[in-house]
């Protein structure tokens, strides 16, 4: 915690002085719940967004009778990345309008 607070001192009295504030808890910044779960790990849910997708692709009430499972699906390895050489995406998805 002495290095956070070292490091808002500085930003505070560096040569940019920055006007920090304290907004209270970081339970929950710019939509994201952040719990921490032990002294190294965190825990970070965006409950508003993932609403927001699955109202959109019709998934809240089931618009399109979509069938899925309900099992629980771990992560794969490796980390699935851009295909360079891949097809181009059928349909066109924009993150920031979902």
């Amino acid at each position: 915690m002495r290095d956070i607070d070292n490091f808002v001192k500085s930003m505070q009295n560096g040569k940019e002085n920055f006007i920090l504030t304290d907004e209270g808890d970081i339970d929950k910044f710019l939509g994201i719940e952040i719990k921490q779960l032990d002294d190294k790990r965190f825990e970070l849910k965006q409950p508003f967004l993932i609403e927001r997708i699955c109202r959109t692709l019709g998934l809240i009430d089931n618009d399109w009778k979509v069938e899925s499972n309900n099992k629980r699906t771990p992560v794969g390895k490796p980390v699935l990345n851009k295909d360079l050489n891949g097809k181009p995406r059928k349909l066109k998805w924009k993150y920031r309008t979902a």
